[in-house]
């Protein structure tokens, strides 16, 4: 026969005890992912306006009197403006309407002074006094002679010379001229006539008949060549 055993009833649960004392902090975890952007702020206030800058609009003020001096740039390096207001300096009068200034050299080669003419003559033509106006094709052996048509003068005299054809006329330096026939380096010249030049050699020249020495040779029927004039 089985003998069985039956347990006992448990009986009731106790009360929960204290809590226990917290235990060490546990290792630290790795870093988790980066997170999505947050949306853009909004747009901060404008700033203040900052000064101007340099303009290339000039304004310009007329005047009819008083004495004006221009400004200089360098090219190069330091290019701080700069004014000189001499005596002697670079200026301009308003109320003449005269520029001054000191020149020591001269692009072109010749002294000229403005006549009025009596039709339009091209440069190097060998004028005389004479015509309807002032000056007038010079005829031929002349002793009228007025001069050579300067082609460019480095300074011209007269030159608000009024009238409908006015040309200014070397009077000291070298000049392209006109010439007729053969000529040698140092010639006289005198009046070919038609407004051209001819060589007379070394002969003398009566007065008023001088056109100029020429200071190239020149062989053939018409050409150009440089003349000294005024010596």
């Amino acid at each position: 026969m089985a003998l069985t055993i039956t347990p006992p009833n448990p009986g009731p649960q106790g009360p929960q005890g204290p809590q226990g004392p917290q235990g060490p902090q546990g290792i630290q975890g790795n870093q988790g992912p980066q997170g999505n952007q947050g949306p853009q702020g909004n747009q901060g206030p404008q700033g203040i306006q900052g000064n101007a800058g340099p303009s290339n609009v000039v304004n310009a003020t007329a005047v009819t009197s008083g004495t004006f001096y221009p400004v200089f740039v360098a090219g190069t390096g330091n290019q701080t403006p700069s004014i000189r207001t001499a005596a002697a300096a670079f200026s301009y009068d308003a109320a003449t309407n005269v520029l001054s200034v000191t020149a020591t050299a001269a692009r072109y080669s010749d002294l000229a002074e403005n006549y009025v003419a009596d039709t339009n003559y091209e440069p190097g033509t060998v004028l005389m006094v004479g015509g309807e106006k002032e000056v007038t094709l010079a005829d031929n052996e002349t002793v009228k002679i007025a001069g050579i048509i300067s082609t460019a003068p480095a300074y011209i005299m007269n030159s608000e010379c009024p009238g409908e054809y006015v040309v200014p006329i070397a009077l000291q330096g070298r000049v392209p001229c006109k010439i007729k026939g053969n000529a040698r380096k140092g010639d006289i010249l005198i009046s070919a006539g038609n407004g051209y030049a001819k060589s007379v050699g070394n002969d003398a020249v009566k007065t008023g008949q001088l056109v100029g020495k020429a200071l190239e040779s020149f062989t053939g029927d018409e050409g150009i060549i440089e003349v000294m004039v005024g010596r």
